[in-house]
């Protein structure tokens, strides 16, 4: 499979989309996150591709929009009614702010959160811990692998440059791109 990005082409192995966690690891520049997107339908992958193109996708992103005049209450029910983990990931007492009022690590467990709220055949979080101290990182692999528990049937690809998770989803499938 081949994906062009301006005036770049990256080449991508066969991958296969297995239920379960999967690491995608690499060097910075050859193509994680647009796989990501490749996967999540941003972009036209030319060739044969591993996953459905009528699969349902959730997408973290590394930095994520947020509307400044919605509470982080309010992002989370545009995407789904349930919501889980808030309390797991300390962001409970911190729904009612608005986003300019989070720091960086608490966004991107909102961003988590949200991403993880719909339902969904493949789950693409890019980079879910790169913000976090040692013992939030250890809650979201804790509260990650629940859920993969909770969704058997769904693959959760992760995008990741932190050696915390690589050792903690050791026996997880890995792609080193």
């Amino acid at each position: 499979m081949r994906v062009t990005l301006g005036t770049k082409q990256i080449e991508y192995p066969l991958l296969e989309l297995n239920p379960g966690i999967t690491l995608i690891t690499g060097a910075s520049g050859v193509g994680k996150t647009t796989l990501l997107r490749a996967i999540h339908g941003e972009l036209e992958p030319v060739g044969e591709i591993a996953w459905s193109p009528t699969a349902t996708t959730s997408l973290m992103p590394q930095q994520n929009t947020w509307v400044p005049y919605l509470t982080m209450r309010e992002h989370l029910k545009v995407r789904s009614t349930t919501v889980a983990g808030l309390d797991i990931l300390g962001l409970e007492d911190l729904a009612h702010k608005y986003p300019h009022e989070l720091s960086v690590g608490q966004l991107q467990r909102f961003s988590l959160v949200s991403a993880m709220s719909v339902d969904a055949d493949y789950y693409l979080l890019d980079e879910p811990s790169s913000a976090l101290d040692t013992d939030l990182a250890d809650r979201v692999f804790a509260w990650l692998d629940e859920q993969k528990n909770q969704s058997p049937e769904a693959a959760i690809l992760i995008v990741t440059h932190d050696l915390r998770m690589m050792e903690f989803f050791e026996s997880s499938k890995r792609w080193d791109l």
